[in-house]
């Protein structure tokens, strides 16, 4: 079974209501209410095997309230990187590669959220994989 730190839960989502976990069954979604299921995440460990998963929240009143994102190996960096994209072509790639839930493809799609969502999650992304690990969150 998952053990939900509150405080920790709460310097991620800052002033976010977020329900008690007695108001949805934690161990059928262990991300809150609006996340994926236990067996969704376990799908999205397999289909990712090489990489670890982390959960990422947002705080606010956004339409997207979190995420999943998977690590970058250090060969897929090299191969963007050598392409010396701009930022919101390189924004548009890691949503595409490194966003494994929820399933939004492009940055249109992403433009249901607030405007800083996918610099966001860009920069945890290279974060969790190492680039400047600070962040806060949970290994999935």
């Amino acid at each position: 079974m998952l053990e939900v730190k509150e405080d920790a839960i709460n310097e991620m989502v800052g002033d976010v209501e977020v329900p008690e976990p007695e108001e949805w069954n934690i161990e059928l979604y262990p991300l809150g209410p609006d996340g994926p299921t236990a067996d969704e995440i376990e799908t999205l460990k397999n289909q990712n095997s090489t990489s670890a998963l982390y959960s990422v929240f947002f705080g606010g009143d956004q339409e997207i309230r979190g995420a999943i994102v998977r690590t970058i190996t250090r060969t897929e960096y090299a191969q963007f990187r050598s392409q010396n994209m701009p930022q919101e072509q390189l924004e548009e790639f890691v949503l595409k590669n490194f966003v494994v839930w929820p399933e939004l493809e492009t940055i249109v799609e992403w433009s249901k959220s607030a405007a800083g969502i996918p610099t966001t999650l860009t920069e945890a992304v290279f974060q969790y994989s190492g680039f400047s690990p600070t962040i806060v969150g949970r290994k999935l």
